[in-house]
């Protein structure tokens, strides 16, 4: 919703709210270092659970057999890094997880990965805004033939280059992985 990965499920249960919620509140104790909180909303009952990379809702309302309702993740916004720092235009939506710099014959290379929250449709679109409104000309902006979801960017400003690519990580398949190869003279 909104460019952000979100996971959206139907529940049904011959439980009354109050017991799943007991149930699930158990397992975020368990956990350690997650944080919970019930409210009510008219007729709704609600759990939020938030852990140290996903949050979770739980709305739900009882119903004469028990209850029904939704319930709902998303991974939590990733954390700035702290040491790694690029002056190729990025949105503040990606965040640099490596980060390689070269010089050869007078130019500067770097190589940056990043990830985002966001979609690679979303990411894609926020990077081409903001090259363009620091004077970059976009040469290229598709989406991949072989790769589902993905995008690749090519971009010009004077002799500076820069070829982006952006794909769902496979690994964590609610993030998108970005990598950026610029150089500049």
């Amino acid at each position: 919703m909104n460019g952000v990965p979100m996971a959206v499920r139907t529940i049904q249960s011959r439980l009354e709210p109050a017991a799943l919620f007991d149930y699930y509140e158990a397992q975020a104790r368990g956990s350690g270092r997650n944080e919970y909180r019930r409210s009510n909303q008219g007729e709704w009952l609600l759990l939020a659970i938030k852990a140290p990379s996903l949050y979770t809702t739980f709305q739900l309302r009882r119903t004469v057999a028990g209850c029904e309702g939704t319930i709902t993740s998303t991974p939590l916004p990733i954390p700035p890094a702290t040491g790694m720092t690029s002056e190729f235009p990025r949105p503040s939506t990606s965040r640099i997880v490596s980060l390689q710099e070269y010089e050869d014959a007078g130019v500067r290379s770097e190589h940056i990965s990043l990830l985002s929250t966001h979609s690679a449709a979303v990411e894609a679109r926020a990077f081409a805004e903001q090259l363009s409104r620091l004077g970059w000309s976009i040469l290229r902006h598709e989406s991949m033939q072989q790769v589902a979801a993905g995008f690749v960017i090519e971009a010009q400003h004077g002799a500076q280059q820069a070829m982006l690519t952006l794909q769902p990580d496979r690994l964590q398949v609610t993030l998108t992985a970005i990598v950026v190869v610029w150089s500049q003279p």
